[in-house]
């Protein structure tokens, strides 16, 4: 195949759209080198938002890490909606709700919690909230559509685990007592982590599959448009 031709552009953009996601999930689990260069932060009760604010160890790495991830995955999701091979309504879904994840990503890395607290809040609702409906409409695409077929296996598991972290951090925030919402936020967001990692994966696993059934191109007239009924 040569890489001038259709095929050949589009099956690079579906490789880098999958590197940029699985790279992204990567910086998105920065919080782990809190488990390295400890913060002295009580990892089972304090939010990790908190490991970005001054005077916290790394805290820059942190905030890159955040910044870094939101650029990838929007940079993944304009590649992923100029594919062809990008199949459906609800794949087309996933690629815009994702690229608001990385937007809003990046906002709550630029609002520190420290520092505009009521801003943090929003731009982190509106990033799990754009995760969210990733997930569900990836989910969808891979078993309705066929799009990532991994998605429908390893993907909704992970989808699993995150929903119902995020459920226990939903439902103990708002009762007394000890409910250790920073393991439960950390279970929550290392399972977006791994979600992303694996939609990557998927992608480029659907990418080097289709890549033997070269997309046709459309056929022509003598005049160079394409012919009508």
């Amino acid at each position: 195949m040569a890489w001038g031709s259709r095929g050949g552009r589009t099956r690079i953009g579906a490789w880098a759209a999958a590197v940029a996601l699985a790279v992204g999930g990567i910086t998105y689990s920065s919080w782990v080198l809190d488990l390295i260069e400890p913060s002295g932060l009580d990892r089972f009760r304090t939010f990790l938002s908190q490991l970005e604010e001054p005077g916290v160890p790394w805290h820059q790495a942190y905030e890159y890490g955040d910044i870094v991830t939101g650029v990838l995955v929007i940079t993944a999701a304009m590649l992923l909606q100029r594919s062809p091979r990008t199949p459906g309504v609800a794949a087309r879904i996933a690629t815009v709700a994702v690229g608001c994840f990385g937007a809003a990503t990046v906002a709550d890395a630029l609002s520190p919690l420290d520092a505009v607290p009521v801003v943090h809040a929003v731009t982190s609702a509106l990033a799990v909230f754009a995760l969210f409906v990733t997930m569900g409409a990836t989910t969808w695409a891979a078993v309705r559509d066929g799009a990532w077929p991994p998605m429908a296996t390893a993907g909704a598991l992970v989808f699993a685990v995150v929903a119902l972290s995020t459920g226990w951090m939903l439902v103990s925030d708002r009762l007394d007592g000890d409910h250790l919402l920073g393991l439960a936020q950390r279970i929550q967001v290392g399972g977006m982590s791994a979600w992303l990692v694996v939609w990557g994966v998927s992608v480029g696993r659907s990418s080097r599959t289709s890549s033997s059934n070269p997309i046709p191109a459309t056929p022509r007239t003598r005049s160079g448009r394409p012919p009508t009924r």
